[in-house]
């Protein structure tokens, strides 16, 4: 998820992960990607009044440092997707589900702006929603279960998994499954 700070897809350098890490106190406290994207702003605002619904600019609710750096990343973005010698180096000992959510993110992101930026969006409203999405990535990234292979890894020997996270999620996963079937 992390990209290189020395190719031209730099992404989230460390220096930023480490802000995200600092300045949410651990993303397991959000259930959801949405729910990290409103609580840090990154949500359109919305203007509704009777059948009427439109949507404004975003919301800029909650860390303002952290929607900065992300909005900064974002705007890596806009160069083809890339895998300098540094990241190659940051992947060592990763697991592959993280690398490939990673590697999804830089070319869906990479995507989406060029095709943003043929229909003459405006570079800072291409960021903006490129920070959202990238948001969706790093909750995706950062909420995952490991699975028992990856806690080997030398890596993440010393690691244990979340139990109370994982019942907190099935359980919830239960919860929606009867609610859309109800």
């Amino acid at each position: 998820m992390f990209a290189d700070t020395s190719s031209p897809t730099r992404g989230i350098d460390t220096t930023s992960a480490m802000v995200l890490v600092t300045e949410l106190h651990g993303f397991e406290r959000f259930e959801s990607a949405p729910q990290l994207m409103a609580y840090l702003g990154l949500t359109p605002s919305e203007y509704s009044s009777g059948g009427s619904r439109k949507q404004g600019s975003i919301t800029k609710a909650g860390n303002s440092h952290v929607r900065r750096i992300l909005v900064e990343a974002a705007w890596n973005y806009r160069h083809p997707p890339r895998v300098g010698a540094g990241l190659t180096k940051r992947r060592v000992g990763q697991s592959p589900a993280t690398i490939e959510t990673a590697d999804k993110a830089m070319r869906r992101l990479h995507k989406r702006w060029t095709s943003m930026s043929w229909r003459k969006m405006p570079g800072q409203k291409i960021a903006v929603a490129g920070a959202r999405e990238l948001v969706g990535f790093v909750w995706a990234a950062l909420s995952r279960t490991p699975t028992p292979s990856e806690l080997s890894s030398s890596q993440t020997k010393n690691r244990k998994p979340a139990k109370k996270a994982t019942k907190k999620r099935e359980s919830q996963t239960k919860r929606r499954k009867s609610a859309v079937a109800a």
